[in-house]
């Protein structure tokens, strides 16, 4: 294309933009040198969330407080609010859970299980320590919290799953 016809169709009306490549400047300061650099052309998608990730899809959006995201990449919902205190380490709770994967399997479940609140999964945990008596909780729990590339049971609990508890702490027993 020629140089005149090349600035007509930028100033055309219905000339389509052209794609060219964007890069970022670095400017580099140290080691006393100072000079612009290019580096590789800027991606401008959104990054992908890891599928061992928890994301608002995870959670019911009806009828429940928005879930709350804590630094370590555990969520937990509010579905119904409990009452009272929370839990500590050196408590021991009832519950009834069920546990699912982020397909919808089920992987266990149980009704006025037992549990020491600090002899179970990092992710689990953390989560307990946030919910009162007679509430009901869903837990998202990312791989790297619950039980990364070793799961107990590869066949129902695959490698790296990240896991999703729905909770009711029916009581917290004392030491």
């Amino acid at each position: 294309m020629l140089r005149a016809q090349r600035a007509q169709a930028r100033h055309h009306p219905k000339a389509r933009p052209v794609n060219k490549p964007r890069f970022a400047a670095v400017v580099a300061l140290s080691a006393g040198l100072s000079g612009l650099a290019f580096a590789a052309p800027v991606n401008h998608k959104p990054k992908a969330i890891p599928l061992s990730a928890c994301r608002k899809s995870d959670f019911p959006a009806k009828r429940a407080a928005k879930p709350v995201n804590f630094a370590s990449g555990v969520w937990i919902q509010t579905l119904t609010v409990g009452h009272g205190p929370q839990p500590k380490l050196p408590d021991t709770v009832v519950v009834n859970y069920s546990g699912t994967l982020r397909g919808g399997n089920v992987f266990d479940a149980s009704d006025g299980a037992v549990f020491p609140v600090g002899g179970l999964i990092p992710g689990f945990t953390e989560g307990l320590m946030q919910m009162q008596s007679g509430g009901h909780y869903r837990l998202c729990i990312p791989a790297d919290r619950a039980y990364g590339a070793r799961s107990p049971a590869p066949d129902v609990i695959p490698n790296n799953a990240l896991l999703i508890f729905d909770v009711t702490l029916v009581e917290i027993r004392a030491p």
